[in-house]
């Protein structure tokens, strides 16, 4: 007779092993920012940091914790780089803007 107990679905997992009801860890995915950075900032960037986002569960799922932390803090860094870019292109078009008025209104003081 062998002595391998049979498999029990309910038991604990051996102590250092992972099992099916485990706890995983908490990664956030940052799905959230890259798609508000995607609509709202830098498109090239955001898609990026979605694609990212989006790997961050499957690797949780796997059993990757390692990828899935580096998918989380990609996801991250490329959300953080797209608003960055978002938020000074913005500025810029803003100031644009500003100078171009002040200008007319000069031009308009002068030339009327």
């Amino acid at each position: 007779m062998s002595d391998q107990t049979p498999f029990n679905p309910y038991s604990q997992p051996a102590s250092g092993q992972m099992g099916t009801g485990g706890s995983r860890p908490n990664i956030p995915n940052h799905l959230v920012k890259a798609i508000i950075s995607t609509l709202c900032c830098c498109l090239p960037f955001g898609i990026v940091a979605i694609v990212f986002a989006a790997q961050v569960n499957g690797k949780l799922d796997a059993g990757d914790y390692a990828g899935a932390q580096k998918a989380s803090q990609e996801a991250n860094k490329w959300g953080n780089i797209s608003i960055g870019i978002g938020v000074v292109v913005n500025l810029l078009v803003v100031g644009g803007q500003i100078l171009v008025l002040v200008l007319g209104a000069q031009q308009g003081q002068l030339g009327g």
